[in-house]
């Protein structure tokens, strides 16, 4: 089982953890021997990222390259995100 994206302590605290813990539905993972690794991240909430056709469509593509390994991003909602981000502006987790 792959290790959370954050703590069991953060996300107790998160109104929405599933949209950080990863391993969502349909989710592509690779060995780390792919030539091109890359993520695309979508500027908005995961519930509006994972339902975009054309961010579904692009993932799909680029997964089915067998030398290329494409990973989903989405944005923070604005309280998490202020909650959990680090003094140097890199959030935690």
């Amino acid at each position: 089982m792959r290790k959370l994206a954050l703590s069991d302590e953060i996300l107790m605290q998160i109104e929405k953890p599933a949209r950080y813990i990863g391993n969502e539905l349909n989710s592509v993972v690779k060995d780390d021997t792919s030539q091109i690794r890359f993520a695309m991240c979508f500027p908005d909430v995961y519930e509006i990222g994972m339902s975009h056709l054309g961010i579904q469509i692009l993932y799909d593509m680029f997964n089915r390259r067998e030398d290329t390994w494409c990973e989903r991003g989405n944005n923070y909602d604005d309280c998490t995100d202020n909650q959990y981000r680090e003094p140097n502006g890199i959030a935690t987790g």
